[in-house]
């Protein structure tokens, strides 16, 4: 009959799909398809990136004219102990342990 569809196991179907695609002709469309979009994601990411790094810059480049006009970037950071006093106070505390 021609109007009969036989169901079968469906990986003799998704087998069968590439084959029907390239038969009709469109498979190779699909694959190009799929490229292009893969194409325009990373020319996209690229773009982000570039961008990502001009917001980086311009962020670098006002840091320093915040500091010329005398204005602290983080004053709490003048009251902290540096380094090596950090340091010292943790080997005597460990000396008064033993």
């Amino acid at each position: 009959m021609v109007g009969m569809v036989q169901t079968g196991s469906g990986t003799k179907w998704s087998q069968k799909i590439p084959e029907f695609e390239d038969f009709l002709g469109i498979g190779d469309e699909a694959s190009r398809m799929v490229q292009e979009q893969k194409s325009k994601a990373r020319i996209l990411q690229s773009i982000l990136a570039v961008e990502d790094a001009k917001e980086a810059e311009r962020k670098a480049m006002k840091m320093p004219k915040h500091e010329e006009k005398g204005e602290k970037a983080a004053p709490e950071a003048e009251d902290a102990p540096d380094a090596d006093e950090v340091i010292q106070a943790i080997k005597d505390s460990c000396d008064e342990q033993l």
